[in-house]
């Protein structure tokens, strides 16, 4: 794993690439960011030195904070000019975040509202100039069900579950999800929520303020 400095080189090198060729009007925006995942090397600066491992310590943001700070009043590295675009921030959220099987917030849509005050708190450290970016979930699904066994939103279950953190989601602030994926045979929860609301699209208007995308097959419907 790169330092965040090469992150920063990336992304603005980049950003100018996809304007160049697809105009300045084109949303950019960095990858979406894992809740307790990966931990990177001391060196690289992404975790504050003293973060421990799974102990949802603030410092485990300590990188993105800085490329939040470099996106707002730091030098791009493409253009030499002060700042870098960003459209939109990104998370992946799942239902098994929050620890050990023993110790997880689980099917709590309170794990989803998190998600949303976390972003909240990366746009307002961009600050003026980035309300416009948007607040969105490129990674979202149960994944995991309460015997932590893999099972993407399970039958009635799911399908609560999912409508839920919808919800969730949009009392925080974000405006969009992208599910994971529908690795389910037979009839998976989104499956039910979905057919019982609208048309058998891969595409959900929840409200006029929210819109689901969802990253699936018309094979499952």
């Amino acid at each position: 794993m790169g330092t965040v400095t090469d992150y920063e080189k990336m992304y603005d090198y980049a950003a100018a690439a996809i304007r160049r060729v697809l105009g300045p009007r084109a949303r950019i925006g960095p990858g979406n960011f894992c809740r307790y995942c990966t931990v990177a090397a001391n060196t690289s600066g992404w975790q504050g030195a003293s973060y421990r491992p799974n102990s949802h310590e603030a410092s485990y943001w300590a990188g993105v904070h800085e490329l939040m700070e470099h996106f707002a009043r730091g030098t791009n590295w493409a253009t030499g000019a002060v700042g870098s675009p960003v459209d939109f921030l990104t998370l992946s959220n799942y239902g098994q975040y929050g620890g050990a099987p023993t110790n997880k917030m689980g099917y709590q849509p309170s794990a989803t509202a998190a998600s949303g005050v976390l972003l909240n708190q990366f746009r307002t450290q961009l600050g003026a100039g980035f309300e416009h970016a948007t607040l969105e979930l490129h990674e979202f699904g149960a994944w995991v069900n309460r015997h932590w066994r893999v099972s993407m939103e399970p039958g009635a279950f799911g399908a609560a579950w999912t409508l839920a953190n919808w919800q969730a989601a949009l009392a925080s602030g974000i405006s969009r999800a992208f599910h994971w994926g529908f690795e389910d045979s037979g009839l998976p929860g989104m499956s039910i929520l979905y057919s019982s609301v609208s048309h058998p699209r891969c595409y959900l208007d929840l409200s006029l303020e929210l819109s689901i995308y969802l990253l699936c097959s018309t094979a499952e419907f």
